[in-house]
């Protein structure tokens, strides 16, 4: 039932099979599979085609289903430029729940404003480029290089998931934002990936 998670592990196999030399029609195959499987996900979980209804029409229940997507467009555009100040959001008492874990970028931009979100932005954009450096550094289709690939895909795809659904561009999942939502085992899979990935690059 956990949608989020099979969208990001299916976004991260259909590019690892675009970056491939498997023929078109082998992607194309993917994409179908992968739509089949998320279309019967949603049939088969109301909830979930709850949270698409949501996604299209935020303000149709902003008491209820949609509280929490209404609270983070409140927070995210009262901070403005500049924001409150580190410390200094309103939102995250009692009106903005998980503010500590999924709605965390929804906090930093009322705290820090669109100028500490574009650094977080520029931020993950810097990783991912140096992770298709490393990537790049091996040997073609190699192991080593999907591995790599795969990983990067796994850590930025994650981030942009998350700031996509607090910023109501894709419906709400449960996915951290990578690095800075509060979760230990989030954290620890995250170092891990790019622990990986550094001890490729050093061996290049």
């Amino acid at each position: 039932p956990d949608l989020g998670n099979s969208i990001l592990t299916l976004a991260v196999g259909f590019s690892l099979v675009l970056l491939s030399s498997l023929p078109a029609w082998v992607f194309l195959l993917s994409i179908l599979a992968g739509g089949g499987v998320i279309a019967t996900s949603i049939l088969m979980h109301p909830y979930q085609m709850l949270r698409i209804e949501s996604f299209l029409n935020p303000w149709l229940d902003p008491l209820g289903k949609n509280y929490h997507i209404i609270q983070s467009f409140t927070a995210i555009g009262s901070g403005g430029v500049l924001g409150f100040g580190v410390g200094e959001s309103r939102l995250k008492y009692f009106y903005l729940p998980l503010h500590y874990s999924d709605f965390i970028f929804s906090i930093l931009c009322e705290e820090g404003g669109l100028f500490l979100a574009i650094i977080i932005i520029i931020s993950f954009m810097a990783l991912f480029f140096r992770g298709i450096q490393i990537a790049l550094q091996q040997k073609r289709y190699s192991f080593e290089q999907f591995l790599v690939l795969a990983l990067i895909f796994y850590l930025i795809f994650q981030a942009l998931i998350n700031i996509c659904v607090v910023s109501g561009l894709f419906p709400i999942t449960g996915i951290p934002l990578t690095f800075i939502s509060y979760g230990g085992t989030s954290l620890l899979s995250s170092l891990f990936c790019l622990g990986v990935i550094h001890r490729i690059g050093s061996q290049s």
